[in-house]
């Protein structure tokens, strides 16, 4: 498979702009080009900021200018907050000052099931590939990265760290975002891409496989664009970096709802599990076990093979827990010789009843704490 190096690049710029310009800006505050400025302003972004609202007010004390050919300086990167059917008119300006990137906050396209809406998205599309602009989006929050202090909503954290987050949702992405932070995750970048109209999941995730700022990489998915140009590059992926999956639209009603969210196409859950088993990507069931996926990765070592010591707080946990890693392709192995000869050194016989999984209340029967069970094991 070749790599993509010119969408790498794109990508790369996108996420470390020098300048941005909000199309669509408001004095309104609850308007969404209003929202997404005061995001920029709040989290401090390093670069050249230009409202564009055609009035001319000031918002947020920063000037603005009626179009983006009235702005004085270079352009890397457009955030649209203007109705759909200026979309392509809005390209054009684009093109004009030499933009390479919009982020599409623009919503009610493809995703609403509407042909007219389908057809002026897959529009929108093929005018901006004529004219060399590459698009995040529509229908989604865009990028989030902390090192250039771009933020996509209220008060996330602005400290770098090494999680690389590919989220189609718009919502969920600033909630994974903001949770995993209250656990002590950090992220490198982050992304909401919407309905995916030309960058899509397989091209993000090849982005953060060679991104050097990024360790372990998150994705939640309702659907793929191209189911195999996605799987060779999770495989490639994983052999290099954790990476956790939430796939969402497993049910039936979930396939509906990712229909209308994202215009996603689900695609069978038969097909998923086979993808995760020959790609060895992690599967989470729900966003809670994606959160706690990402604080393992994030601050243990690597795992290097798949014997399991458990050290239970009762019999009943501890068979739950052995289950749990057994069904997820672990193992949970008898004790070793030495460690054996160890606790029988404590008490003979005692092997006939403790075994591993541990039940921590057994333990208290030869005096030896549960930390110093787990270092036997180690």
């Amino acid at each position: 498979m070749v790599t993509s190096w010119d969408t790498i690049k794109a990508i790369d710029n996108i996420f470390h702009p020098h300048s941005i310009a909000v199309v669509g800006s408001s004095p309104d505050p609850v308007s969404p080009g209003y929202q997404y400025l005061r995001f920029l302003v709040d989290s401090g972004y390093r670069g050249d900021l230009y409202p564009v609202n055609p009035r001319g007010t000031r918002i947020l004390g920063l000037p603005t200018y009626p179009e983006l050919a009235e702005i004085p300086g270079a352009v890397d990167f457009v955030i649209c907050c203007i109705r759909a059917e200026l979309v392509l008119d809005l390209l054009r300006q684009c093109a004009q000052k030499k933009v390479k990137a919009v982020h599409l906050l623009t919503a009610k396209l493809s995703e609403t099931g509407d042909e007219k809406a389908r057809r002026l998205e897959k529009e929108i599309a093929k005018k901006a590939k004529e004219l060399g602009i590459r698009l995040i989006g529509p229908n989604c929050m865009g990028i989030y990265c902390p090192g250039e202090r771009i933020s996509f909503n209220h008060d996330l954290c602005m400290e770098p760290g090494t999680v690389g987050a590919i989220v189609q949702s718009g919502g969920l992405a600033g909630e994974i975002v903001r949770l995993a932070a209250l656990r002590g995750v950090r992220f490198s970048k982050a992304v909401s891409y919407g309905n995916a109209a030309d960058l899509n999941e397989t091209d993000f995730l090849e982005y953060f496989l060679w991104d050097n700022e990024t360790k372990v990489i998150l994705l939640y998915i309702e659907g793929v664009r191209n189911g195999e140009k996605f799987f060779q590059t999770l495989r490639r992926a994983t052999q290099i970096k954790p990476v956790i999956i939430l796939k969402g639209g497993r049910s039936k009603a979930g396939i509906r709802s990712a229909a209308s969210h994202t215009a996603s196409v689900a695609g069978s859950m038969d097909a998923w599990q086979v993808l995760f088993r020959q790609t060895k990507a992690v599967q989470a069931q729900n966003l809670n076990e994606l959160l706690d996926l990402s604080v393992a990765f994030y601050f243990l070592p690597a795992i290097t093979g798949k014997r399991v010591g458990i050290v239970g707080g009762g019999g009943g946990k501890s068979i739950l827990c052995s289950d749990q890693f057994e069904e997820a392709g672990l193992e949970v192995v008898p004790f070793p010789e030495e460690i054996v000869k160890l606790l029988e050194s404590r008490k003979p016989g005692i092997t006939r009843w403790l075994g591993n999984p541990v039940d921590a209340s057994i333990l208290a029967s030869i005096n030896l704490k549960s930390f110093d069970m787990l270092r036997y094991m180690a």
